[in-house]
């Protein structure tokens, strides 16, 4: 929506996000025909047409339950150009879209994409010494906007030292998203170090996410409104996407069905909240497109969401409390179970 808000003010006749959005929401073909009007009133005469690009991210969540028919309602007519009408403004359209390996033959077998040409790139995992782009990259495209802004050198120092680990990349842009709103609600055109230290004083982006995600708990989805609530809904997810191994007591990921929660419930909206502020991450199972699976996003949570980190304490107490026993037990029955051998092996196994 910021997009085409930005692209209309090109034009004679700007349109606020209100009004794009209501465009957006009329039937037929009319993200097509929006960006045909905006392509007529602002290319230059005698100038190429445009060409649009639309980019999106972890395609695999296109195949979720009732997203692609949205997507297929806006980009079906752009990407089916033999239906278009031909008296009017001409437009060239990619679709830049990224997706895992093991969903790409969903991709291969919708209608949708069909009819059209797919060129293929291997996208290999980032070396960590390419993170300083990425950190630089965003800051870099609002300089070109017209909106300078400038990052302090030894931040994207601190940010690249501490981009480590399978997350680290999807932390990183929350941390990212997090500084830049802030620097843009101080009408700061600089962003430092000072200011990433104050958010880890703060608890960190992770705590800022999930204040996000919980406020206003009464909007939909709704959520129960009191922290104890909250907690009694968090302790039914935890045991399902996070386990801490016997043998090593660290925390190990686990990936739960969406189904083992009731749709609609607290709990169930909680989830969809924690998921739509990137913090739980939703994907469909490539064996059974029906089934929906829920995941950590970031390891980060382990160590930065209190609550988290209380119940996982206690998981560890707990393997504890059970290792002590079984060594009791064990004990008790190489003394061939005499009582008194009972009473020696402590309150565990009175």
């Amino acid at each position: 929506l910021r997009s085409l808000e930005a692209f209309s003010r090109r034009s004679e006749s700007p349109l606020a996000i209100d009004e794009v959005r209501e465009r957006l929401n009329l039937a037929g073909r009319s993200l097509e025909r929006l960006l045909q009007r905006l392509e007529a009133d602002t290319r230059p005469a005698g100038a190429r047409p445009r060409t649009i690009v639309l980019a999106i991210d972890q395609g695999e969540e296109l195949f979720e339950s009732g997203q692609l028919e949205s997507f297929h309602h806006f980009v079906a007519p752009l990407l089916d150009r033999q239906a278009g009408d031909p008296t009017q403004v001409r437009l060239n359209f990619l679709l830049v879209l990224t997706i895992r390996s093991d969903h790409l033959h969903r991709l291969h077998g919708h209608d949708l994409f069909k009819r059209s040409k797919l060129d293929y790139y291997v996208l290999r995992p980032m070396n960590v010494s390419s993170y300083g782009d990425v950190i630089k990259g965003p800051t870099l495209r609002m300089c070109e906007n017209g909106n300078p802004i400038d990052l302090e050198p030894e931040l994207v120092d601190q940010l690249t030292a501490e981009a480590r680990g399978a997350d680290a990349l999807p932390l990183l842009a929350l941390t990212l998203f997090r500084l830049h709103e802030d620097s843009a609600q101080r009408e700061n055109a600089k962003i430092t170090l000072e200011q990433y230290q104050a958010l880890a004083r703060n608890g960190g982006v992770v705590e800022w996410a999930l204040d996000k995600a919980f406020e206003s708990p009464h909007k939909g989805p709704e959520i129960p409104a009191t922290k104890a609530l909250q907690s009694s809904c968090f302790k039914e997810i935890f045991p399902l996407i996070a386990t801490v191994d016997a043998a090593t007591r660290q925390t190990k990921r686990l990936i739960a069905t969406r189904d083992s929660w009731r749709s609609g419930s607290p709990t169930d909206n909680v989830i969809t909240r924690l998921v739509d502020h990137h913090l739980l991450r939703q994907t469909a199972d490539h064996a059974d497109s029906s089934r929906r699976l829920v995941e950590v996003a970031h390891e980060a949570l382990f160590r930065q969401w209190q609550l988290f980190q209380s119940w996982l304490h206690e998981s560890r107490e707990k393997i504890d409390l059970l290792a002590s026993i079984q060594q009791h037990s064990s004990e008790w029955v190489r003394r061939g179970q005499e009582k008194a051998a009972l009473q020696d092996s402590g309150s565990e196994l009175s």
